[in-house]
């Protein structure tokens, strides 16, 4: 026969409670960040294309329909993104060939180009300036939002 009072008093020592590894929090947390950082950019470029939509574009909806069918900024960064994950693995690089190719349509200046036509690299070091290269045109569209705020800025202390 079980005695069940035997059961009930057994107690646990404090390293056998369940808890969650302290790397694994950690690269939870990071992925995470990751993901906010990546929504906050493509909402961002996003914006930029809504401002660069065409004129006959009058309503809000319309205007995003154009962003979301031809925003070359957003297009631009979502094939790249793309293109850059799956080149990591040599089974999916058609694919990311693929995402290279349609990104080519988008670019608009020679960074863009020359980032969308780049080789895969062979060493560690061309591993790094493969994927640094997204970011340097990153960069380049930070560069250019500042100037046109600074534009916007001075512009709006001129007016009466």
């Amino acid at each position: 026969m079980i005695r069940f009072d035997a059961l009930r008093s057994t107690t646990f020592p404090r390293s056998a409670t369940w808890r969650t590894p302290r790397g694994l929090r950690r690269a939870l947390a990071a992925v995470c960040l990751v993901g906010c950082l990546g929504a906050v950019s493509l909402g961002a470029l996003a914006v930029a294309d809504l401002n660069d939509a065409p004129a006959q574009y009058t309503t809000l909806r319309s205007r995003a329909g154009w962003v979301l069918d031809r925003g070359n900024r957003l297009h631009y960064a979502v094939h790249i993104t793309a293109g850059r994950i799956l080149a990591i693995c040599p089974c999916t690089r058609d694919a990311a060939d693929r995402q290279y190719w349609r990104a080519g349509y988008h670019a608009v200046t020679p960074l863009q180009r020359e980032v969308a036509q780049a080789p895969r690299p062979e060493s560690a070091s061309g591993w790094i300036d493969y994927m640094m290269g997204p970011v340097q045109v990153g960069l380049a569209w930070l560069e250019d939002a500042a100037s046109s705020l600074s534009q916007t800025e001075s512009h709006l202390a001129r007016a009466p």
